[in-house]
């Protein structure tokens, strides 16, 4: 998991930042989904780690959810 963030850290260096940092180019892409889909992930491994003991608070838990933007099209009369 320490291979997501670019450096080498150790699960209980893990900050919120450093979650937010690697969630923030797939929402500036638009890829709010799949966004979302990582950081509940990150969540879940962070639950494991806290009922672990490895961690004392889950910093996924504290980002944002990203919000999806709801594309709307043109409606073209018949």
């Amino acid at each position: 998991m320490s291979q997501i963030f670019e450096h080498y850290l150790p699960i209980q260096n893990i900050t919120t930042k450093n979650v937010a940092d690697f969630l923030h180019p797939f929402i500036y892409a638009g890829k709010t989904t799949m966004a979302k889909l990582l950081r509940g992930s990150l969540i879940d491994c962070f639950k494991k780690a806290l009922a672990s003991g490895l961690v004392q608070l889950n910093p996924a838990d504290l980002t944002k959810i990203p919000k999806t933007k709801i594309k709307k099209g043109k409606i073209i009369p018949q």
